[in-house]
């Protein structure tokens, strides 16, 4: 039987509660990095090049990884906040003191904690938000390739649209193509309007394709508090893909037809012209 954090029983609840209460230090003191994406923006990448630091505890996909946890966030954070963030102290204490302990700082660069990102910015003040972006073209390819919505194992905790949402109507008629349009636009839209809620001095956006071009590592590392790494060090990391898809093919976005471009416009063109993205 599938257990998830969310399931806390009372007992459990009032422990995290006292845990809380006993080592507010833990929260409000510790520096911590987390990344706000869709998933398969360089996250993986962007893990090594923390890790490369002597003062950074960098993690990709701690466990537990928060699946089912994530998918029901991302309706229910903003109105019950208290619920999220029991679940994240649970999940994430144990590394965040193991950090505190060490004196190094938290990093943790999965896209599973995007929507834990209002309960965290609140719960720990000392905390700052990276956020990755790609262009939707790139992860839609890439989730076609992984047939994300199409019987993949993890399709059980991929996010779905609310019933108050207007995808909502469409769900059960679209194929993967538009479910994957949908989970870029998702994605993004929450992640913008909570950086757009932000001060600057917590938030840094660093898209995809230039952390891969090099650009940025060195304005990243000063955004949070630390001296860059040696330059050879980042160019042998950024000279990798990992995580790379090698299997399966679907078409790149400028080999899409125009009836998929258009599709992609319609259910995500608002949010791609607020990243800057053309939207023909």
């Amino acid at each position: 039987m599938l257990m998830t954090l969310s399931g806390l029983d009372r007992k459990s609840q009032v422990f995290l509660s006292r845990l809380m209460a006993l080592m507010p230090g833990l929260w409000i003191d510790t520096p911590a990095v987390f990344v706000l994406s869709t998933g398969r923006t360089g996250t993986e990448t962007l893990t090594r090049l923390l890790d490369l630091h002597d003062s950074v505890d960098a993690y990709h996909e701690p466990h537990p990884q928060l699946l089912v946890e994530r998918k029901k966030a991302r309706l229910e954070v903003y109105a019950n906040p208290e619920k999220y963030q029991r679940i994240f102290c649970h999940s994430r204490s144990t590394l965040v003191l193991k950090s505190k302990v060490r004196g190094k700082l938290y990093a943790e660069t999965s896209a599973r904690l995007t929507f834990f990102s209002p309960v965290i910015s609140s719960l720990m003040p000392n905390a700052k938000f990276v956020y990755m972006h790609r262009h939707p073209g790139d992860v839609v390819r890439s989730g076609m390739r992984r047939r994300w919505y199409v019987n993949h194992p993890a399709d059980y905790a991929r996010i779905e649209p609310g019933p108050q949402e207007e995808a909502h109507r469409h769900w059960h008629s679209w194929g993967a193509f538009e479910k994957i349009c949908w989970y870029w636009d998702a994605y993004n839209r929450f992640a913008l309007n909570f950086m757009d809620s932000m001060p600057d001095n917590r938030i840094f956006v660093m898209p995809s394709e230039m952390l891969y071009q090099g650009k940025g590592v060195e304005a990243l590392f000063e955004f949070m508090g630390l001296d860059k790494p040696d330059d050879q060090k980042i160019e042998d990391v950024l000279r990798h893909r990992y995580n790379k898809q090698t299997k399966s093919s679907f078409p790149k976005f400028d080999d899409w037809d125009s009836e998929m471009k258009q599709t992609l416009y319609m259910l995500a063109g608002d949010t791609m012209r607020r990243l800057g993205y053309p939207v023909m």
